[in-house]
C-alpha cells in the first residue's frame, strides 16, 4: 500500500466517527493498521489494532474483535523480528559472540514461525 492508501483510510476512519458508524470505525481501524504494518510501521500498527480491538469489544462486534486479535499478533512478530534485528547488530558491535548467536536463532525462530502460519 502506498501513502494514498493510508489517507484514504483515515478520510474514511473520519468520516465513519463523524457518523458515528462504528463498525465502519472498527474497519477503518484495521485497515489502517495493515497499511501501517506493510509500510514496516508496527508500533503505529499495533496502536490501530488495538482501538480496533477496543471498540470491537464495547460494541460486540465479534468477527472484528477476532480480527483484531490475528493482526495483533502478526504485528507483534513483525515488530519482534526487527527488535532482534537490532539486536544482532548490537551483540555484533559489542563484540559478544555467545549474544549474538542467540539472537540469530531467535530471530531465525520468528522466520520460522512467520512462514509456517502464512
Amino acid at each position: 500500500m502506498n501513502q494514498s492508501a493510508i489517507q484514504q483510510h483515515e478520510k474514511a476512519l473520519e468520516i465513519a466517527k463523524e457518523k458515528g458508524y462504528k463498525l465502519e470505525e472498527t474497519q477503518a481501524y484495521l485497515t489502517l493498521g495493515s497499511a501501517y504494518t506493510s509500510h514496516h510501521k508496527n508500533k503505529t500498527a499495533i496502536k490501530q489494532y488495538e482501538t480496533a480491538l477496543r471498540i470491537a469489544s464495547e460494541q460486540g462486534y465479534k468477527l472484528q474483535e477476532t480480527q483484531a486479535h490475528l493482526e495483533l499478533g502478526h504485528a507483534y512478530t513483525c515488530d519482534s523480528k526487527n527488535q532482534t534485528a537490532i539486536d544482532v547488530d548490537i551483540k555484533r558491535e559489542q563484540g559478544y559472540e555467545r549474544e549474538e548467536k542467540s539472537a540469530y536463532l531467535k530471530l531465525g525462530y520468528d522466520y520460522r514461525f512467520d512462514n509456517r502460519n502464512q
